[in-house]
């Protein structure tokens, strides 16, 4: 069976920007903030080797282009089929 992790990050000023700008508007896409992102980090559990192994790890600091990104995804799991 094909096993393909996806481990998505951002720089922690990004993600603090990105926080602060989703707080001064008024439509909250979910309950996160600087408080959970701190949480989050504190509680973050880094991938085994074994699970290295079979992650492809995305920088959404910047744009990422989607459709490369899934291109990407299907080769890696077509190599392992």
């Amino acid at each position: 069976i094909p096993i393909l992790i996806i481990s998505c990050s951002a720089d922690l000023p990004v993600t603090k920007m990105r926080l602060s700008q989703r707080q001064q508007q008024n439509h909250h896409v979910s309950d996160a903030d600087l408080h959970v992102l701190e949480q989050q980090i504190n509680n973050h559990d880094a991938l085994s080797p074994q699970e290295l192994q079979h992650c492809l790890v995305v920088d959404t600091s910047q744009t990422v282009d989607n459709a490369a990104l899934v291109q990407t995804i299907n080769t890696l799991l077509k190599t392992q089929s």
